[in-house]
């Protein structure tokens, strides 16, 4: 059924064929580590009250660092973070997702993206910036759009990002970079 939970070897699945799946999460407590897989849905949407991603929030694998994830995203076309203003360390690694679209997100810490295979175009218009390798190993990552308030792009920000077309800075002011 679209947008139920299966159980699924101590782990909740999440099927959908295409529709939007919300799910909604009031807080991330401690340890609520490997709580949910959800694939195959076209938009993976964080709730509302979700305004920080702390360290491996968001993950792209049931078993790449299994013990810190507490949702993991498989085949998402879009990751909608709307109302998030912080992403820390790793928040999203891995996650297979091809969009992202972020557009409160102005804070985003090291690696924040890594390993996020799939992602080929990246929405941030609050971006303001960002700690180092925060996109490392975006291999097919496409497009970024940064917003007019971006102040630094992190060192090695696109590292490994090999088909990297376009970066748009809407800032009209100086961006620092690296350091």
């Amino acid at each position: 059924t679209p947008g139920k939970l299966y159980a699924s070897g101590g782990r909740y699945t999440a099927k959908d064929n295409g529709t939007d799946a919300k799910f909604t999460v009031t807080s991330f407590g401690n340890h609520a580590y490997g709580a949910v897989i959800v694939e195959g849905v076209d938009n993976f949407i964080v709730a509302d009250s979700i305004k920080v991603l702390n360290y491996g929030a968001l993950s792209g694998s049931a078993y790449e660092n299994s013990n810190s994830s507490i949702v993991t995203l498989l085949g998402i076309n879009c990751l909608d973070l709307t109302n998030v203003t912080t992403l820390g360390k790793q928040a999203c690694r891995g996650a297979k997702m091809t969009e992202l679209k972020a557009p409160s997100a102005a804070v985003f810490g090291m690696e924040a993206f890594l390993n996020c295979t799939a992602l080929t175009k990246a929405y941030l218009p609050a971006f303001k910036t960002s700690d180092s390798d925060t996109f490392e190993n975006c291999g097919e990552l496409i497009e970024v759009t940064l917003g007019e308030n971006a102040e630094k792009l992190g060192s090695s920000m696109f590292v490994g990002a090999k088909n990297l077309q376009k970066i748009t800075i809407l800032s009209h002011k100086k961006v620092e970079l690296g350091g």
